[in-house]
């Protein structure tokens, strides 16, 4: 909040809706090129450092799903020299690769566009989102915030299935901040699929492979049975 009014007080509201670089061109004001250059290089060693978490984190919940499901145990295979899930890691990379270059190329841009075509869908407007990892945010926000509305809601659904299971963690003022919560990610999941509009439906070309897995997973069941 404290950064937020700083940003807003220094830049004011026309200016900080205007940029890309808001710390930047603060620091750039009160220090000169040289602050503008230390906030940058601060911000992108942070981006940096946030990727990786989210690579070996992301990477390892995959494993784990590996060992819990048999149509993904092949996620699940570590290397015990590396000590590493590299089929996840490979995995994760495989995805994120198609996505960079589905909506940051030209080509892929053009493929998408068709497939749509072929749905009699309106071609995606792709200038209106900024290009590059801009248009993976907006594609993607709807998805996040949805998955964020299922986690409240299943707050709920566990307290009224299992209203005496041991809770290490009760919620104070419980249901008010679990229902705040949920309100807003309903807003928000309106407001990024108002925005997104047909781009969404590429964020959900991931999600149709989980029902052929979760079939395949049900048969490998049913078999082992």
């Amino acid at each position: 909040m404290v950064i937020n009014w700083v940003l807003l007080a220094v830049l004011g509201f026309d200016s900080l809706r205007a940029t890309f670089t808001p710390a930047a061109d603060v620091l750039s004001l009160a220090f000169g090129s040289w602050g503008s250059k230390m906030i940058s290089s601060i911000i992108m060693i942070s981006s940096l450092g946030a990727m990786n978490g989210t690579m070996l984190t992301g990477s390892r919940v995959y494993a784990e799903l590996g060992k819990d499901y048999q149509a993904l145990r092949w996620l699940g295979s570590w290397n015990s020299a590396r000590r590493a899930p590299i089929s996840a890691l490979a995995a994760q990379a495989i995805v994120i690769v198609f996505m960079i270059l589905a909506v940051g190329t030209q080509v892929g841009k053009n493929l998408i566009d068709q497939a749509l075509g072929l749905v009699f869908l309106d071609p995606i407007p792709w200038d209106k989102y900024f290009g590059g990892f801009d248009t993976l945010v907006a594609a993607s926000a709807p998805i996040f915030w949805m998955f964020f509305l299922l986690t409240g809601i299943a707050i709920f659904v566990l307290r009224f299935k299992e209203p005496n299971i041991e809770r290490p963690f009760r919620i104070p003022f419980y249901p008010m901040p679990a229902l705040a919560f949920c309100g807003m990610c309903v807003y928000m999941l309106y407001s990024s699929v108002a925005y997104a509009q047909t781009l969404a439906l590429f964020a959900c070309l991931p999600l149709t492979f989980g029902f052929p897995l979760f079939l395949l997973e049900k048969y490998l069941r049913k078999g082992a049975d």
